[in-house]
């Protein structure tokens, strides 16, 4: 059971994402053990953990797009299907066929069709919002631009500005930083604080450890099991940060970080799904 580590002022808040002992298997690799995950409605949070860990699964179980063995997940207070308009995301860059023959104002306007239905063309309306949105993610300049042209920093930009165009109460993005040059990182990190500062939950998986304390505020530490959740700085401080990144730290010469470096490894683990 993860350790949870609790402010009294995020105790009494209303979540945004909940599950309940969710179980996946790959085969005979287990990929997440009874995992019951809670994010405050909100949060600015972050899932962390090595790679393997099941990151990238559970994720993939909160939308849907994966059916767990077992356990039951509620967004927004709701199941899946009713809560599924109010829920934007953002995947891996890799799962992107980026030879598709759209432009970046194309693939924003996707993010509309499920109010459009298939059949009505985005009209005169929905291309103003579509461009509303590259323009809060500094890309319309290159809105007439074929997205398999841009960096991937740009793309990750066009990415976030389809989901919001969907006007979602609840972010998901899964390593929305991974590969950006810095000016694409900070444009999406303004973006997402921006949006939290305006209520809206934002739940990213991360990797950078240098980064959690100043991106996010919610951390959910994972590696198949759920180890801890909580506030950032009480996870970053906790046994099971520790034990789970102390040898990473110092490989990386993390002393200047903003934790000492530790000497505990990390356990070992091969990963249990395609990118974790």
């Amino acid at each position: 059971m993860a350790a949870s580590l609790r402010s009294p002022a995020s105790a009494a808040r209303p979540l945004a994402l909940a599950t309940r002992d969710v179980t996946v298997d790959y085969g005979s690799v287990r990929a997440l053990q009874e995992v019951s995950l809670q994010v405050p409605v909100g949060a600015m949070a972050a899932l962390i953990g090595p790679n393997g860990a099941g990151k990238s699964t559970l994720l993939k179980v909160v939308l849907g797009l994966i059916r767990p063995d077992a356990g039951r997940v509620t967004l927004l207070g709701e199941d899946l299907a009713a809560a599924r308009g109010r829920v934007g995301y953002v995947p891996q860059r890799s799962t992107v066929n980026w030879d598709f023959p759209a432009d970046a104002l194309d693939v924003v306007t996707m993010g509309l069709y499920h109010r459009l239905g298939l059949f009505r063309r985005p009209g005169k309306k929905e291309l103003g919002r579509a461009t509303a949105a590259l323009e809060q993610v500094g890309m319309a300049d290159l809105a007439r631009r074929q997205i398999g042209q841009l960096s991937g920093g740009q793309q990750q930009r066009v990415f976030l500005a389809r989901a919001l165009v969907q006007e979602p109460d609840l972010f998901m993005l899964d390593e929305p930083l991974a590969g950006v040059d810095a000016a694409s990182e900070a444009a999406i990190v303004k973006v997402l604080k921006q949006l939290n500062a305006a209520g809206k939950t934002v739940v990213a998986v991360h990797h950078d450890l240098n980064t959690l304390a100043q991106y996010f505020e919610w951390l959910a530490l994972l590696d198949v099991n759920l180890l801890a959740q909580g506030p950032a700085r009480a996870v970053l401080d906790s046994d099971a940060f520790e034990r789970t990144y102390g040898s990473v730290l110092v490989r990386r010469g993390a002393a200047a970080g903003p934790w000492p470096p530790r000497t505990v490894d990390a356990p070992g683990r091969a990963d249990a799904e395609a990118a974790s």
